[in-house]
C-alpha cells in the first residue's frame, strides 16, 4: 500500500477510533448523518475514499456484518480487537515506510502491468501474479459482470452506467432513466465490490483499480495505469 493510502487508512481508523473511545461504545457506533457521509464523507476524506476504506473493512471483518441507518443516522459494529490491531499495523507500517529494507524479497509494487485478464469461466481477475476471485462459480454476481463487460474485446475502455444496465440486466434507455437511482446504484455498488477485491487480492496494494463515478450519468473504466500497453 502507498504511503498516501496509509495515511487515509489511518485518517479513517483515528476518526473512528475517537468517536468510539469518546463514547465507550464499539457496539452500533453512530458515525454521522447518512446524507452528509454520501455527500462529503467523513474526517476530511471525500466519499470515494471513505467508501473504497468502509467496504474493504468490511471485507477483513474490522466492520461487522451489523451496520444500518436510522432515522438518517448511520450506525456500525466494530470487532474491538481486529479494529485495534489494524489501527497498530497501519501506524508501524506509516513509520516503517522510509526505513531501507534489508535482504527483502522485491516484491510486486504493480507499478508495471505485464499481465491483466478476466478468466469469465472461472470468475477470476489476473493482475500480473495474482489471481483475484470475483464470484462463486455458478453463482455470478454483477461484479462479475461489470468485469466481463469491461473485458469485452469489442467494447470502449470507458462503459457508462446505462451500457452495462442493457448490457447484464437487458434494460433499455427509457426503462433505465424511469428507475435511475435504483440502477445506477447498482452498478455502482458492483464497481466497488470489484475494487475491494482487488484491493484485498493485491494485499492492499491497488486501490483504485476501477475509475468510477455516481449518478445517472456515471460510467465506469479501468484506470488508464493499470491497462496493458
Amino acid at each position: 500500500m502507498s504511503l498516501n493510502s496509509l495515511k487515509k487508512y489511518s485518517t479513517f481508523l483515528n476518526h473512528i477510533r475517537s468517536e468510539a473511545e469518546l463514547s465507550n461504545n464499539f457496539d452500533f457506533l453512530c458515525i454521522g448523518h447518512e446524507d452528509k457521509i454520501y455527500k462529503e464523507g467523513i474526517a476530511g476524506l471525500g466519499f470515494k475514499d471513505y467508501d473504497a476504506i468502509f467496504w474493504s473493512l468490511a471485507h477483513i471483518g474490522v466492520i461487522a456484518d451489523r451496520f444500518h441507518a436510522d432515522n438518517g443516522n448511520f450506525f456500525l459494529t466494530l470487532d474491538k480487537g481486529k479494529f485495534y490491531e489494524l489501527c497498530s499495523g497501519i501506524d508501524n507500517a506509516i513509520k516503517d515506510f522510509d526505513k531501507p529494507k534489508v535482504n527483502a524479497v522485491e516484491e510486486d509494487d504493480f507499478s508495471i502491468i505485464k499481465k491483466l485478464n478476466f478468466d469469465n469461466e472461472k470468475s477470476i481477475l489476473v493482475i500480473n501474479d495474482c489471481e483475484i476471485e470475483i464470484s462463486k462459480q455458478r453463482n455470478n454476481s454483477m461484479a462479475h459482470d461489470v468485469l466481463r463487460c469491461l473485458f469485452d474485446i469489442s467494447a470502449e475502455p470507458q462503459i457508462f452506467y446505462s451500457e452495462l444496465v442493457y448490457k447484464i440486466l437487458g434494460i433499455d434507455e427509457v426503462g433505465y432513466k424511469a428507475r435511475d437511482e435504483e440502477l445506477w446504484r447498482k452498478i455502482y455498488r458492483a464497481c466497488e465490490d470489484v475494487q475491494n477485491k482487488v484491493l484485498k487480492g493485491t494485499n492492499y496494494k491497488i486501490d483504485d483499480f476501477l475509475d468510477y463515478n455516481t449518478g445517472v450519468r456515471g460510467s465506469v473504466q479501468i484506470k488508464e495505469k493499470y491497462r496493458l500497453r
